[in-house]
């Protein structure tokens, strides 16, 4: 059997065709509701790619498919028919669709205008208004017979506001008699208003005493009439308690706080300067200080000099005995590192003496023998073959003749000079 294929037919529907009559044998004309193709999913539209090449067709939010019709589906507005006029489609929520808007009276659409059509507005139709309550466009010359014939209405609360009179003279004549300053008017007498003027005065008084109230009619009769500013104390005062709270205390340059024959704080602010003197000046202890100044703490205390750089500081601390460690210590700390640092002695000139106050010369002087912390472990001076540090000698005194020997290396020798003359 021969099966005819249309002249419009592109070469890849022919060659799908021809292998359907082949597979069928040229037996009898294929038909296409018989034929199954296969990855394609069941139930949906089938179209052709950019390859050609059949392939399912994904219908997306606004369709449906429902085999074998395709439609709109899409908040409803498939369900909408044509109105017949013009119309606004809006959201009804209640609903839950798009929905065709009803022009109610009053209002008209022209293309896409929306606009009010005043001749569908009856204004003895509006609602909680009578005939007679409505302003019209009309100028108002009179008041009273405004309010007498409806034109005009003020309401306030459930009462009507009325008006009494339309004259300019009238309307004048109050204005003016509410502007009376002094003297009788139809509400207030001359006197009256004179105390009322004596009360506003009386009210904006910032000094002085008006009613010449005493210390002893408040109950403070033995309290001193001085301003605090200037109040040197008296024999008034003789006991000053606890006080509980104290704000800011400027002291003036040159004041004092203290005793002038014990302890007495002087402030110097020429000098940016707090002076402590007729006192020994104790810190954590509460007995009287071993000198001028004693910083004590309990398990030993501890003096810090600091370059006042916060958590990042670099401090000189002076550390008491105690005994937990047996000895006082002076060290170099960087409290940002916890690590110790150098400490110079005597940079700007001078000796040091240890042991004694006797100085036979040279920078340190010391009154006792000198012990390495371990035995057996250092050297006096920098073991190092590349940078090497040594003294060039030591002087020992022989314990035999009294003799003074400078002892040194020389040419890898170890010589003894005699130092006596």
């Amino acid at each position: 059997m021969r099966i005819s294929i249309p002249k419009n037919c592109s070469k890849d529907v022919r060659l799908c065709i021809q292998n359907i009559a082949n597979k069928l044998d040229a037996k009898e004309t294929p038909l296409f509701a018989s034929i199954t193709l296969s990855n394609l999913t069941a139930s949906t539209l089938v179209g052709a790619n950019a390859s050609k090449t059949l392939e399912s067709v994904t219908v997306s939010t606004g369709l449906n498919y429902t085999r074998p019709t395709l439609s709109l589906s899409h908040l409803g507005i498939e369900s909408l028919t044509d109105p017949g006029a013009d119309r606004i489609a809006f959201w009804d929520d209640s609903e839950t669709a798009c929905k065709w808007l009803t022009v109610s009276t009053g209002l008209q659409i022209s293309t896409t205008n929306l606009t009010t059509k005043d001749s569908e507005i009856d204004h003895d139709q509006l609602s909680n208004f009578a005939s007679n309550e409505h302003f019209v466009q009309t100028a108002i010359t009179n008041v009273s017979t405004a309010l007498s014939t409806g034109l005009l209405k003020v309401t306030t609360g459930t009462g009507a506001l009325s008006v009494v009179t339309d004259s300019s003279a009238n309307w004048n004549t109050a204005y003016n008699h509410s502007q009376i300053a002094g003297g009788d008017s139809v509400h207030v007498s001359t006197t009256e208003n004179t105390n009322w003027d004596s009360a506003y005065t009386h009210s904006g008084l910032t000094s002085g005493n008006p009613h010449s109230v005493t210390a002893t009619n408040v109950g403070l009769g033995s309290v001193e009439n001085t301003a605090l500013s200037t109040w040197t104390g008296s024999t008034n005062i003789t006991t000053l308690g606890t006080i509980a709270t104290v704000g800011n205390i400027t002291i003036a340059n040159g004041g004092t706080i203290g005793q002038s024959a014990g302890p007495l704080l002087t402030f110097n602010d020429t000098g940016n300067s707090l002076l402590v003197t007729g006192c020994s000046f104790g810190v954590g202890i509460t007995y009287a200080p071993n000198g001028a100044m004693e910083v004590g703490a309990a398990g030993g205390g501890r003096m810090v000099f600091s370059d006042a750089g916060g958590a990042a500081r670099w401090a000189m601390n002076f550390d008491s005995n105690n005994a937990a460690i047996g000895y006082a210590g002076i060290n170099v700390y960087n409290y940002n590192t916890s690590t110790g640092g150098n400490l110079s002695l005597l940079e700007s000139g001078g000796n040091l003496s240890v042991g004694t106050v006797a100085f036979a010369g040279g920078k340190l002087n010391i009154a006792g023998n000198i012990y390495p912390a371990t035995d057996n472990t250092y050297y006096l001076g920098k073991n190092d073959d590349d940078t090497p540090y040594a003294w060039r000698g030591v002087i020992l005194k022989d314990t035999t003749n009294g003799k003074y020997y400078r002892v040194e290396v020389i040419n890898g020798v170890v010589t003894a000079t005699d130092l006596t003359d």
